[in-house]
């Protein structure tokens, strides 16, 4: 019978190149790019300044898993140990992205890494530093049910555990996890890997982790209700998915107003943002890009163009809608922390390339097997 660490080491080996090595560069990113703030006392959000010692207790505020995905950290306000977590659990998280969108290409992978670490949504989350490292904890669990989902047939049921935890500590990466989706399943759309039923059936699952996943939050949240935990009007979390038609088509138009402001924000500081016009380029880039491979190659037996080319002109035209579907939960306002579904965008791109770099034949043989 093998050992834990046996075990372990076996999962390790297993990995893929690109993986690992998305990891240590998320890391070393995340070393370098947050050193200041690891090494100083940041007084920026919140009751900081009056308090050093934190319980993580936010049920009032729907998040009712966070004080136990915060207690992998310390109480105190201690830059270092909770930064350190946080960089950890976003290193591991872009990992796992390289691994749900089949990153072969090692420039890409450490591409990739380095947007998930640096996204300034990320950066904005080191202003709640007492929180950080079970926030970041929580959108590592939201991209893991994703992958599991994506990898298994049944792999909706675990995950939709694991997304239920995690919009109990940070609600807004339900965005997250529908992002991931927009770009994985667009990755399968140009790529061509799947038939026609088994591309609905891979939809189906994302669907199912959805349902049961957000239908989870939601029944443990009222269930706290009943019991008398009263929740805060902040943010609108005690109206939580309870609005009118009405309300719900101007949130729906309103994820391209909250789509288009938060592209250009390149910099994590409220009211000053740089111009971000680059951005623009990227998310035509991007859909371009995948257009472009499907066109060329996305069909063939078992894969109709119609049908492919009607899915890929709705996830075009909704993508806004996927990126910032926050703006659904009819929230009061939208911060820089809640938009780090935005992140899509760019992993769009590097899937793309993927996609291109394995058309062109530059695939190695050794990935090949389906190495994840």
């Amino acid at each position: 019978m093998k050992t834990g660490i046996e075990t372990m080491e076996g999962a390790w080996k297993r990995l893929s190149r690109p993986v690992k090595l998305s990891f240590f560069a998320a890391l070393g990113t995340g070393l370098i790019v947050y050193l200041f703030i690891l090494t100083n006392r940041m007084f920026c959000a919140g009751d900081a300044l009056n308090n050093v010692v934190y319980d993580g207790n936010l049920t009032w505020m729907g998040r009712w898993s966070c004080k136990l995905l915060s207690s992998l950290g310390t109480d105190l306000a201690m830059p270092l140990v909770n930064g350190m977590l946080m960089i950890l659990f976003l290193s591991m998280a872009a990992a796992v992205m390289v691994s749900l969108l089949e990153i072969r290409s090692d420039l890409l992978a450490v591409l990739a890494a380095g947007v998930v670490m640096c996204h300034p949504s990320a950066g904005a989350t080191m202003k709640y530093l007492p929180y950080a490292d079970g926030f970041i904890l929580a959108a590592l669990l939201a991209t893991l049910a994703l992958w599991l989902t994506d990898r298994y047939v049944w792999g909706f049921l675990p995950g939709a555990v694991l997304l239920c935890l995690s919009m109990g500590t940070y609600q807004a990466y339900l965005a997250l996890i529908v992002s991931l989706m927009l770009v994985r399943g667009v990755s399968l759309l140009a790529g061509g890997q799947l038939d026609d039923r088994a591309l609905l059936l891979r939809m189906l699952r994302y669907g199912l982790l959805l349902a049961l996943g957000v239908g989870a939050y939601f029944g443990v949240t009222r269930l706290l209700e009943a019991f008398g935990v009263k929740l805060s009007d902040y943010q609108s979390v005690s109206s939580m998915g309870q609005f009118t038609l009405e309300e719900l088509w101007r949130n729906f138009v309103g994820c391209y107003g909250d789509f288009r402001r938060n592209i250009m924000m390149l910099s994590s500081r409220p009211g000053y943002y740089v111009t971000g016009y680059t951005n623009y380029f990227l998310f035509a880039a991007g859909l371009g890009c995948m257009w472009l491979l499907t066109l060329c190659g996305g069909f063939g037996k078992g894969r109709s163009p119609w049908l492919r080319l009607a899915l890929l002109a709705a996830l075009t035209v909704l993508s806004p809608v996927f990126y910032c579907c926050i703006r659904l939960a009819n929230p009061g306002a939208l911060h820089s922390l809640m938009v780090y579904s935005t992140v899509g965008m760019h992993l769009m791109v590097i899937a793309g390339l993927q996609l291109v770099c394995d058309r062109m034949g530059s695939r190695p043989a050794s990935d090949k097997a389906g190495e994840s």
